[in-house]
């Protein structure tokens, strides 16, 4: 959901909308796909696909990530993302 005070400021809300339409053109395994942004009673949210897992603020939570289990990611993501651009995300691990 966009704050309040986002949502009054025509420059944030702008902008919410062109990352969210950029988020919207990804297709990965690791990015959850966004259906569009709903607005109801002046609340803009985004509605997003629900992905199981573990995200990666939940994975930091549990402390530092090995340098392997790091590379591991990273790979998975670099195979799954050849010959495609990734700015932005919520990523899945």
């Amino acid at each position: 959901m966009l704050p309040d005070a986002f949502a009054s400021d025509p420059d944030r809300l702008a902008r919410f909308t062109r990352e969210a339409q950029t988020l919207a053109s990804l297709n990965h395994p690791n990015i959850a796909a966004i259906y569009g942004i709903e607005e109801s009673k002046d609340v803009r949210a985004l509605v997003m696909e629900l992905v199981a897992g573990e995200d990666l603020s939940q994975r930091l939570a549990r402390g530092a990530i090995p340098i392997d289990e790091a590379l591991q990611i990273a790979n998975r993501s670099q195979m799954r993302s050849k010959g495609r651009t990734i700015r932005g995300s919520s990523t899945a691990i």
